[in-house]
């Protein structure tokens, strides 16, 4: 009989498999159309990077979290074929890949800030290709260093009660990388919050504005719905990317 650990390990399979796909058609989408005016932007560069970090970071969790603990024949693969070696590698791709999407989060937050908030600057910051150049590899290159001590550190597949998990030798080590993540997550959402928190109030004071004339020109709706979206569109943004953190924990 299949027990809760058992329903949510296999809705969670399920979720990722359906999603999987239809973010990998999202992400070629963008891609596909990336030299379009639409979508020719540093945000959409800084959007497909986060996808991919994504997309790698789900199937590998997907893998080596719910397939081999829910599923035997990945199981036996894994101490077979894959081994030390494997769960080494896994465990690399996890944690790295799940930093470079916290850090790409931060990039496209940064991104929005300058566009709401100091928008006479966000034009040349942002059509320079040194910015998208940091704004996508840096996420990349400190998510690598963030990894590399991990090189290090063993890692290996165990057998308990006819569960296989991917762990690492030294229990320590884990739970220092773990308080590390959990530093640096509560950092990142601190300058999430600073971020979009000055997104919203500049867009709440632009509506406000644009409100007010309204009570003189009441025929200019163009400006007024553009204003509402722009608002509409922080407070969305923020909670996605705050709900991010939320779930990390």
């Amino acid at each position: 009989m299949c027990d809760a650990a058992c329903i949510t390990g296999w809705a969670t399979t399920v979720y990722s498999l359906v999603t999987i796909p239809f973010y990998v058609l999202f992400l070629c989408m963008i891609i596909y159309h990336r030299k379009t005016p639409e979508f020719n932007h540093a945000f959409f560069k800084i959007l497909i990077s986060l996808s991919v970090a994504d997309i790698v970071q789900l199937i590998v969790a997907l893998f080596f979290n719910q397939f081999l603990v829910f599923h035997g024949w990945v199981s036996n693969f894994c101490q077979n074929f894959l081994g030390d070696l494997g769960a080494h590698l896994g465990t690399l791709l996890l944690w790295g890949t799940a930093m470079a999407q916290h850090l790409n989060v931060v990039s496209m937050a940064f991104n929005r800030y300058t566009a709401y908030v100091h928008p006479l600057k966000f034009n040349q910051l942002w059509m320079e290709k040194r910015t998208i150049i940091v704004a996508v590899g840096l996420p990349w290159l400190l998510s690598c260093v963030y990894v590399i001590p991990m090189a290090n550190m063993p890692h290996f597949f165990y057998e308990s009660e006819n569960v296989t998990y991917l762990s690492w030798r030294d229990s320590r080590q884990l739970q220092t990388y773990y308080n590390c993540l959990i530093t640096i997550i509560i950092i990142i959402a601190i300058l999430l919050i600073f971020l979009y928190g000055n997104i919203f109030v500049t867009a709440l004071k632009q509506f406000t504005k644009v409100k007010n004339e309204m009570k003189n020109s009441p025929n200019d709706k163009i400006k007024y719905q553009s204003a509402l979206l722009a608002l509409k569109i922080t407070v969305c943004g923020s909670m996605i990317a705050l709900g991010r953190f939320i779930c990390s924990f």
